[in-house]
């Protein structure tokens, strides 16, 4: 029982290491600041997420299990939110779009 657990454990690392990985190429090949906040935000919730289940498995216990949930729901939230933060703050400084953006839904309501 304990191998599978180191299993899953490594392989929880491994795609988490995969996630940050596409996360990091991300961030360089998207062409605008919106798309490149949106793409870290997801791969770091994500990716941090896959690591505390590795590390739930690797020690797994019932009171390790509820600092896990939470600390995935955390991050998962707290990330979102800074993403979205980080999005608005630039576009109320006017950072300008990428070429290919079709529309901006928030042109009307600049000011909020």
């Amino acid at each position: 029982m304990n191998t599978v657990l180191d299993i899953f454990s490594i392989i929880f690392v491994i795609v988490g290491g995969l996630v940050f990985l596409v996360g990091g190429v991300g961030l360089i090949r998207m062409p605008d600041v919106y798309s490149r906040t949106s793409t870290i935000a997801t791969a770091t919730g994500l990716g941090l997420a896959l690591f505390t289940l590795a590390l739930l498995f690797h020690d797994f216990t019932f009171v390790n299990s509820i600092k896990a949930i939470i600390a995935i729901h955390v991050q998962l939230a707290t990330s979102a939110v800074s993403g979205i933060a980080i999005d608005r703050s630039a576009y109320l400084s006017d950072v300008p779009l990428s070429a290919s953006t079709r529309y901006d839904e928030l042109a009307h309501d600049k000011n909020v």
